[in-house]
């Protein structure tokens, strides 16, 4: 159990220098606006996957 613990751990865990994790959450606070592939592809997904919430 502990070793299976162990492998989620590191699997799941992300290690960023205080640089690189000083950028993702500029990011994650001011992320930029969505281009059209990402609306295009936004829209395809709505119109091929049921997204209502049932």
């Amino acid at each position: 159990m502990e070793k299976a613990r162990n492998v989620i751990q590191e699997t799941e865990t992300l290690h960023l220098s205080v640089t690189s994790a000083d950028a993702l959450f500029a990011a994650l606070d001011n992320p930029p606006k969505p281009n059209s592939k990402l609306l295009k592809a936004a829209q395809r997904y709505k119109e091929t996957v049921n997204v209502d919430n049932h």
